[in-house]
């Protein structure tokens, strides 16, 4: 998640958790989906869209409790494949920290098995010449499902503004299905290349 005073906003970094690996929570008719999110390090976000198997429309409000700065991307756009393979493919804008930047969001899932893996790769042009490009590699995970409603795995999140890092962490994930709607996720990310480690905690919630 980029640090709201210089940086966009990750619009679909809660996707993974939302509809990237878990294909089944989108009908033809769509599904609401509620997902906000809070890390250690004071930073959250409330994502909320409108998910069917061939689209999705959703918002991500980011915010930070430690200076107050916050930033808001809204979205569209289609999605592809089945059960085995997915692809969700997101386009809008992103007002961040006084700029505009332009988002393009391309998130693969695969499952096959016990072992699911998505990952969402997030691009933001900016619309001033003096801002950076940001890029990043979000929210990253390859889980094994251990028991019914448990999966355990790995995590990854990297993130660059220019040729700065802002974000480069790994480490355990752990998923738990608290019922028919309601989806619990924790990681412990341990930061590298000079960046902050933190612990994440998401919940999912959804509705037909």
């Amino acid at each position: 998640m980029p640090a709201i005073p210089r940086r966009a906003p990750a619009l679909i970094s809660l996707m993974l958790v939302a509809v990237g690996g878990r294909r089944s929570v989108a009908q033809a008719s769509g599904a609401w989906v509620v997902a906000p999110r809070y890390a250690s390090d004071g930073e959250g976000a409330i994502f909320a869209g409108r998910v069917s198997n061939s689209w999705i429309v959703a918002e991500e409000f980011t915010f930070d409790v430690r200076d107050g700065g916050w930033a808001l991307g809204v979205g569209a756009g289609p999605r592809f494949g089945g059960v085995t393979l997915g692809l969700t493919t997101l386009v809008g804008p992103v007002y961040a920290a006084s700029s505009w930047y332009a988002g393009l969001y391309v998130a693969p899932a695969w499952r096959t098995g016990r072992f699911t893996a998505g990952g969402t790769i997030e691009i933001f042009i900016p619309t001033r010449r003096n801002d950076a490009l940001v890029y990043e590699l979000s929210h990253a995970r390859l889980l094994f499902r251990a028991t019914h409603d448990v999966r355990i795995g790995v995590f990854i999140h990297l993130e660059r503004e220019g040729s700065v890092w802002d974000r480069a962490q790994a480490g355990p994930s752990l998923r738990f299905g608290l019922g028919p709607e309601l989806t619990l996720t924790a990681d412990v990310a341990r930061g590298f290349a000079g960046t902050p480690s933190m612990v994440l905690a998401s919940i999912e919630w959804s509705r037909h």
